[in-house]
This record gives structure tokens, C-alpha cells and sequence, in this order.
């Protein structure tokens, strides 16, 4: 633990170090230097390149902190980050700051010290859902956005609390998915498994949301350099969505296609539903249900299986292979309903992806 919050105030500190010298760098800029120029400008200035590598020093030490601590301990520590903004402003740019900043410091000190003592969440689970992840990522993505297109008008002070509560959101999602991440190379070796991923990843775009952006760029990286013996594995119903960086050697090694089971794999699937329902597979003619099933997926299969046993519970006897049909019958599967979709995902995996039905 103390190994956490001694990473947590250095990465306070070189947060600090980050706003107050880009901050510096970028006001003492001459006022006829404006867009590109300002930016080809701020490139050539120490200070400003000074602010990058401590910004890089806030990512590693975080992610030592939180690799070593609770969240609920790291991320009320980075509050620090405000205490240090204001002794750089003493001690460093010798500005004065006034005793009414100064008696804030003691309360944000004295504030964290009983949080960190009192308050420690318990519960819940270090690998959230990807529906959870989904969920997190609309509800925060888009009260980032609107604040983002509030703080753009209005007066500097209104403005400037604005854009601090949206930076304190995106700081919150990157902690999350960074903690997650750390969370899953603890427990190497493993298996990583990313249901529908393009829900996730897909929807970022170049000159999207800044901190969508930075997440996406934090979980390729991690991709590409994690040294833990983690496997990662995803699915997504539409690739296509995918951006070109996400599917490249290096973060996943092959593409698989999996197509609609064929005859012997709708055969298995019946025969693992049977049992999981208590059923006998050998009082059932599995071959027959097999053919009478094509173009039908395992979900589907399932949800016969399901259904029929339901239907006999309810009248109070064991089922039997009409149950099954008699479900069959009125069931209109996937690949009917959707028959233009399906097709067009199975041209579009057809010289793109291995079929995983083949040995």
C-alpha cells in the first residue's frame, strides 16, 4: 500500500510538473504566434518539451501505483496534484499565492487523510463485462462531450471548472481501463477474452473524443508491448467497424471466420444442451435434428432445446423428440431473417479470415 500512494504523489507531482510548465510555455508565447504557428512554436520551447516528459512521467507512475494499490486508495491521492501545483507556483516561478489557496491545500490534505482511512470500498470485480465497459463508456463518453461543447463559451471562470470536470472523467475512465488491464497481467497466465469488441473500440474515429483517443492508443499499446503472459481473444459481429491497427499482427496474430455450424457441430451442440438440461442424448435421433436444423446457429439450438423442455415441464412429463420438432416448426432462424446480412459478412470473410470449422 505505501508502495501505491508513493507512486500515485509522484505521478501527482509530475502532473503538476505538466500543467505549470506548458501553462508557462504557452502564455509567454508572442501574442502574433496563433494556430499552427503557436503549436510549431511550443515544439521549439524547453519548457513545453519539459511538460511532455513529465506528462509520460504521470502515465508510468500511475500505472505503478495502481499495478501496486486499490484505485479506491490511487486516484484520491492524485488530488495532491494540486498542493504541488501551487509550491511549484511558490518555489519555482516565485509567484505569490494567496493565504485563501494556501488554507484550501489543508483542506484538501486533511480531506484525503480521512478518505484514505475511512473510506475503502470493498466488493465488486477488478474485469468488468464488456456490456458494463460499453455502458461506463456512453454514460461518461458523452457528459465528456457535452461538457466539452459547454466549456468552449462563456466566461473563463465558468469555463475553466468545466473543462477541469471533464478532465477529471477522462482521467477516471483511463484509471478504470488501465487498472483493469493491470488486474489481468496479475493473475498471468490468462486468458483475456473481449466479447464484441467493436462496440467498444470500433466507435473511435481520428478527431473523435480526445479521451476515447487516449484509451484506444493506451489498450493498443498494451497490446503490442505487454510482457505478462496474457492471451487475448475477441469476437465482433462486425469487423468491418474495426479500425485497420486493432487487427494487425502483433495484437491479434489471426483473424478466424465462424460460420454457422455445420451438420456434425449442430449434432454436438444438441447433445451439450440435452445433458445440460438433464436430458439422455442417445433417446434422441441427433443426426435427424441436425439436418432438420441447417443455417441454424447455437444460440438458436439452444433456445429449441430450452423451450421444449419448458413446454413438457409445464405439462408435467418428460420430453420428447416431437417436443423438439414441434419447436423447430415454428422457428424461423437467423440466417432467414437476416439472410442479406449473413450473406454479406460470409463474402466479406471469404478471402479475409480463416474458417475455424476447418481442421
Amino acid at each position: 500500500m505505501i508502495l501505491a500512494v508513493a507512486f500515485a504523489l509522484a505521478a501527482a507531482f509530475s502532473s503538476a510538473v505538466n500543467l505549470i510548465t506548458q501553462h508557462a510555455a504557452s502564455i509567454s508565447a508572442p501574442k502574433r504566434e496563433k494556430g499552427w504557428r503557436l503549436a510549431l512554436y511550443l515544439l521549439r520551447q524547453p519548457l513545453w518539451l519539459l511538460g511532455w516528459a513529465a506528462a509520460a512521467g504521470t502515465f508510468i507512475f500511475q500505472a505503478f501505483a495502481l499495478h501496486n494499490g486499490p484505485m479506491s486508495v490511487v486516484q484520491p491521492v492524485l488530488i495532491t496534484e494540486l498542493v504541488f501545483v501551487l509550491a511549484l507556483r511558490w518555489v519555482w516561478f516565485h509567484q505569490r499565492v494567496a493565504a485563501a489557496a494556501w488554507a484550501s491545500v489543508v483542506v484538501v490534505c486533511l480531506a484525503l487523510a480521512v478518505f484514505l482511512i475511512a473510506a475503502e470500498p470493498t466488493g465488486g470485480q477488478t474485469t468488468p463485462e464488456t456490456k458494463q465497459w460499453l455502458s461506463a463508456v456512453l454514460v461518461f463518453g458523452g457528459a465528456i462531450a457535452v461538457l466539452t461543447a459547454l466549456g468552449r463559451t462563456g466566461p473563463p471562470v465558468r469555463r475553466a471548472a468545466v473543462f477541469a470536470v471533464a478532465a477529471g472523467l477522462t482521467w477516471a475512465m483511463e484509471a478504470t481501463f488501465l487498472k483493469a488491464l493491470r488486474s489481468v497481467e496479475a493473475v498471468s497466465p490468462a486468458v483475456l477474452w473481449i466479447d464484441e469488441i467493436e462496440m467498444g473500440v470500433g466507435g473511435y474515429r481520428e478527431g473523435g473524443d480526445a479521451s476515447m483517443s487516449r484509451i484506444f492508443s493506451g489498450f493498443l499499446t498494451w497490446m503490442q508491448e505487454k510482457s505478462a503472459l496474457v492471451f487475448v481473444a475477441a469476437t465482433a459481429n462486425r469487423i468491418q467497424l474495426l479500425p485497420a491497427e486493432v487487427i494487425r499482427k502483433g495484437r491479434f496474430d489471426q483473424v478466424f471466420f465462424v460460420d454457422l455450424p455445420n451438420e456434425e457441430e449442430r449434432k454436438q451442440i444438441f447433445g451439450i444442451h440435452l445433458k445440460k438440461n438433464r436430458c439422455d442424448p442417445g433417446r434422441f435421433d441427433l443426426v435427424f435434428l441436425a439436418k432438420a436444423t441447417k443455417g441454424w446457429n447455437g444460440a438458436e439450438i439452444e433456445q429449441i432445446v430450452v423451450s421444449s423442455v419448458v413446454d413438457s415441464y409445464s405439462e408435467k412429463r418428460t420430453l420428447t423428440e416431437d417436443d423438439l420438432h414441434k419447436v423447430i416448426s415454428t422457428t424461423v432462424p437467423l440466417s432467414i431473417t437476416m439472410e442479406d446480412q449473413i450473406k454479406a459478412i460470409k463474402s466479406w470473410a471469404h478471402d479475409r479470415a480463416l474458417n475455424a470449422s476447418r481442421p
